[in-house]
C-alpha cells in the first residue's frame, strides 16, 4: 500500500503538478451495495472513517499512518502525532513523507468537458456513524445504512431530482443535473422538491429511530464534470458551502444558505437565523 501511493503521488506531480497526501488503517469492513440509484460496490466500517481522518491530518507530500499499519511498516523517519476525534478519543499516528515513484504514464489527450449549471444541493450525513458503527457492528450497521439509503433513493425519484453520490455516510442530492438540465424547471420549482425531500429525509430517519441525520441546502452555480466515470462529479464553492453548512447543522435539522431563502415564500415556511454564519464564504443560514 505504500509502494501504491509513492507511485500514486508520482503520477500527480507528474501529470498535474498537485501534491499528494494519505491516511493509512486496517481493519474489517463490510462490502455491498448501498442504492439502486447510481448502484456501485460501497465499502462500510469504522476503520474507513480513523482512514479519512487520518488523510486529512497528513500533510502535503506524506502519509498518515495508524499504529496497526506502523506495526508492518516501522519506517525509521516516522514523526508521531497525536489528534482528538469525535468518538475515537486521542489517536496516535505515524507520519512518513511519500518517497515519489516515478513511472511512464501515457495521457489521454481528449480533455475533460466542465460543465456550469445553477441548482440546489442537498447533503444528507448522519450524526455520529462512527459511535453507532461501533456498537451496532460493521454488518448491522451496513444493513441500517442501506435501508436508510433506499429509502432516499425513493424520495429523490418521488420528487424528481438527482442524486449524485455516496460520500462516506453522507447522501449527496442535486435539484438538476447536466443529463437532466433540459427538462429542469424553475429554481422555485427546484427548491420546492428539494425542500420537500428534505422533510421527507428527516421523516424516514425518525421511522427508523436508530440515528439522528444533518441535512444542508445550497443554492448556486455547481461545476460538473466526470473524471474516469459513467457519473458526473461535482465541484466548486457551491459543494464546499453546501458541505460546511451540513457540518454546521444541527442534527435532526435542515439548514439552508441566505441564497435558498431569497427563493423561499416567507408564507410557506418559519425561518430560524443560524447564529453560527459561514464567515468564510460571507454567507447567513438559516434553519428550516
Amino acid at each position: 500500500m505504500y509502494e501504491c501511493c509513492c507511485c500514486l503521488a508520482g503520477i500527480l506531480r507528474a501529470t498535474t503538478g498537485m501534491q499528494f497526501q494519505a491516511g493509512l488503517n486496517d481493519g474489517v469492513l463490510a462490502k455491498g451495495v448501498l442504492s439502486r440509484v447510481k448502484a456501485k460496490v460501497s465499502l462500510v466500517g469504522d476503520a474507513i472513517n480513523v482512514a479519512a481522518r487520518l488523510c486529512f491530518k497528513a500533510q502535503a507530500n506524506s502519509i498518515c499512518m495508524s499504529q496497526n499499519v506502523f506495526k508492518h511498516f516501522p519506517a525509521k523517519d516516522a514523526t508521531t502525532i497525536e489528534f482528538k476525534a469525535k468518538g475515537k478519543g486521542t489517536i496516535t499516528a505515524y507520519s512518513v513523507k511519500i518517497k515519489e515513484t516515478k513511472i511512464p504514464i501515457k495521457l489521454d489527450s481528449e480533455q475533460t468537458e466542465i460543465i456550469e449549471l445553477e441548482t440546489i444541493l442537498l447533503y444528507a450525513d448522519i450524526v455520529e456513524y462512527t459511535r453507532i458503527a461501533d456498537k451496532l457492528g460493521v454488518k448491522r450497521s451496513f444493513e441500517l445504512l442501506r435501508k436508510f439509503y433506499l429509502s432516499i433513493d425513493e424520495i429523490c425519484i418521488k420528487n424528481g431530482l438527482c442524486k449524485i453520490d455516496l460520500i462516506g455516510d453522507c447522501y449527496s442530492i442535486a435539484s438538476a443535473c447536466p443529463d437532466c438540465a433540459k427538462q429542469a424547471k424553475s429554481l422555485n420549482n427546484q427548491l420546492e422538491r428539494i425542500i420537500k425531500a428534505a422533510k421527507e429525509i428527516q421523516s424516514a430517519v425518525r421511522s427508523l429511530g436508530a440515528f439522528q441525520v444533518r441535512i444542508g441546502v445550497h443554492q448556486g452555480v455547481v461545476h460538473w464534470a466526470k473524471l474516469g466515470a459513467q457519473h458526473y462529479d461535482v465541484f466548486g464553492e457551491s459543494v464546499q458551502i453546501v458541505q460546511e453548512l451540513q457540518n454546521s447543522c444541527t442534527p435532526g435539522q435542515i439548514i439552508i444558505s441566505q441564497a435558498v431563502e431569497r427563493l423561499m415564500s416567507k408564507e410557506d415556511l418559519q425561518l430560524q437565523k443560524n447564529t453560527k454564519a459561514l464567515s468564510e464564504y460571507k454567507t447567513i443560514s438559516y434553519f428550516v
